[in-house]
């Protein structure tokens, strides 16, 4: 395109969604002795944002999608790619204490 000037955002014009981006780990237990846990990135839009908090436990369900590499980068990867799970719906196991209703049972 090579077209020079300015670029001004344009907020009233513009429509702004929930993202976020959450990278998710194997649990403790389940990694061998000796080696590194298993990483993967996980993008949630609209309500399945701040739902994922640090140190939660979770099921995640989703699309498991490839991001291609553009430009140089693509040039010297030749069919490598980076991939991320598109979230569709979130569980999670272990709650904060927050949401943890003290009743007779519990105490």
């Amino acid at each position: 395109n090579n077209s020079k000037g300015q670029l001004f955002l344009s907020t009233r014009a513009s429509k702004f969604l929930p993202f976020q981006e959450v990278k998710i780990q194997e649990m403790a237990d389940q990694v061998p002795v000796g080696h590194i846990p298993r990483t993967l990135t996980v993008h949630c839009h609209g309500t399945l944002t701040r739902q994922i908090n640090p140190g939660d436990v979770i099921d995640v369900a989703g699309i498991f999608l490839p991001t291609p590499y553009t430009g140089f980068k693509a040039i010297r990867a030749g069919l490598l790619t980076d991939t991320y799970l598109e979230a569709q719906h979130v569980n999670q196991h272990k709650k904060a204490y927050d949401d943890l209703v003290v009743d007779a049972r519990t105490l």
